[in-house]
């Protein structure tokens, strides 16, 4: 039942987060600023339901430091990078392609899509801030180095296709250096 509770909380927040960056969508006519909130959103359910949960043990506030800083240099990232060029071309060709219904299919397909996926993916975050378990071991240093491995193939892999991309003999090629040459996205991959 306590799981259950925090499941609650946790949709609540995902569902006004999105519908809110919905709203404002529709006012920008951007649909792309859900980029943005994908990573705030995921520090709002954690720490929605780290505030719910009544305890701050040292498991908890691990994940909510790892999950605050992967969040906030994603949402960063992605503002800059959109910053002053309208919305994103994928969203744009969308918007075309539903053509009178766009409202609807942005609201379903991108707002609502992204809100479960949220929710399914924050479920372990869920978790953990509803049974926090014993204190910290082996296993969480483990599971602290992975993440420091997957936060720097995202960061590092992001720093390198913006070098790319900023050098206009790299026009219409395919990014094929650094990590780039070994997974054609280290930042999915991280």
């Amino acid at each position: 039942m306590a799981f259950l509770s925090t499941f609650l909380v946790a949709f609540l927040t995902v569902a006004v987060f999105f519908n809110l960056l919905f709203l404002l969508a529709l006012k920008l006519r951007d649909n792309s600023i859900v980029d943005i909130g994908w990573g705030i959103g995921f520090i709002l359910v954690t720490l929605v339901t780290l505030a719910y949960s009544g305890s701050l043990e040292q498991r908890q506030l691990l994940i909510a430091v790892l999950v605050l800083v992967w969040g906030l240099r994603l949402a960063i990232r992605i503002y800059l990078r959109n910053r002053g060029k309208g919305e994103d071309f994928r969203y744009k060709k969308w918007r075309d392609d539903w053509g009178e219904h766009w409202r609807r299919h942005a609201y379903l397909i991108v707002f609502v899509g992204q809100g479960v996926m949220m929710l399914i993916i924050t479920i372990p975050i869920m978790l953990a801030n509803t049974y926090p378990g014993p204190t910290l071991g082996w296993l969480d240093l483990a599971g602290v180095v992975v993440w420091c491995v997957g936060f720097y193939f995202e960061a590092e892999g992001d720093r390198q296709l913006d070098v790319f991309l900023r050098n206009p003999a790299n026009r219409g090629k395919i990014m094929d250096r650094g990590l780039w040459r070994y997974t054609p996205h280290p930042n999915y991959f991280g």
